[in-house]
């Protein structure tokens, strides 16, 4: 059971990760706080439901509408179904180009505050952009192979986020960068090969 308690709090992924530390910098942990009374984690606002049960909103002092979900399992699946479609490039708010600094400046009031703590938890540099958290860096060889990591190191497939949410589609036309630049090694791989054997 999901309650104000971070140890209750779902994990797995990268993007439960990022779920988390946002959890953390709205004050989901505070027992009483909106996002605790509110089953809603993110402190999502209308418009954020993705599907998820609802029992109505709530009009915060700050101004903002916030969503009322009726479980706190609905209101994690809401915020990682939204960081999910950031992460893979289907918001139409958010990109994952975007850094921390400017992710904060449209999700959160005081964002300054906000950034801090999340990227914080997460370990990671304000100024970084945010879907780089996503993905090891590759060393790439000048012929396009990308060189082994060294012992104990994992690089993640190039894939990884759209396997994350394989339910809700790309739209059509775009490929998110992180998926586009792994094609392009594999077609470089392909054509030297090719070229090789040939």
């Amino acid at each position: 059971m999901i309650t104000n308690d971070p140890r209750s709090w779902p994990a797995g992924d990268k993007i439960w990760e990022v779920c988390r530390a946002i959890a953390l910098a709205e004050g989901a942990n505070i027992g009483g706080s909106a996002p605790d009374r509110l089953n809603n984690p993110g402190d999502l606002s209308r418009g954020d439901e993705q599907h998820q049960a609802v029992i109505g909103y709530e009009t915060l002092p700050d101004g903002e509408v916030a969503i009322h979900f009726a479980s706190k399992e609905a209101g994690w699946n809401a915020l990682y179904s939204k960081i999910s479609n950031i992460a893979a490039g289907r918001s139409s708010v958010y990109s994952p180009e975007m850094t921390w600094r400017q992710i904060s400046a449209k999700y959160a009031g005081n964002s300054s505050a906000w950034v801090n703590n999340v990227t914080a938890a997460l370990g990671v540099n304000p100024d970084s952009r945010f879907g780089d958290f996503f993905f090891e860096p590759q060393t790439v060889s000048s012929s396009g192979k990308v060189i082994d990591p060294g012992p104990g190191e994992i690089l993640q497939p190039v894939d990884a986020i759209a396997a994350a949410a394989p339910s809700a589609p790309v739209a059509e036309g775009s490929i998110p960068t992180p998926v586009l630049v792994g094609m392009l090694v594999l077609a470089g791989a392909f054509v030297i090969n090719e070229f090789l054997w040939d």
